[in-house]
């Protein structure tokens, strides 16, 4: 499922809807576990996970976390994505920079999910 939204569909100026940022979601997850196979150590209780799961869901953590990427014409809203070392608890992380996703909301490894 993905969607594009006009800012302001229905009269809702609900960012975390907007334009493509269900598509970003959707379209990083695709790309990172296309046949849901893809399995990581339990995580949960982030984002949209309200429970202990093992899917490489790297859009559900930081599901309400949406940065603007400015153009000359338009500003789309892109949702921020976790990256592997997150879901692995790789310490340094293995992506550029030592980072945990997208825009460093995630600064270390998920916790262990009880």
């Amino acid at each position: 499922m993905a969607s594009y939204m006009d800012s302001g569909f229905n009269g809702l100026p609900n960012v975390l809807a907007s334009d493509v940022a269900v598509l970003s979601h959707e379209i990083g997850e695709w790309i990172n576990n296309p046949l849901l196979v893809n399995f990581v150590p339990p995580w949960g209780r982030f984002g949209i996970q309200t429970i202990c799961g093992n899917n490489l869901e790297v859009g559900d953590p930081l599901s309400d976390s949406i940065f603007p990427v400015a153009t000359p014409t338009f500003t789309y809203h892109v949702q921020e994505l976790a990256y592997f070392s997150w879901f692995a608890r790789n310490v340094p992380s293995l992506a550029i920079n030592g980072r945990y996703s997208m825009e460093s909301t995630f600064v270390s490894p998920a916790p262990p999910c009880l």
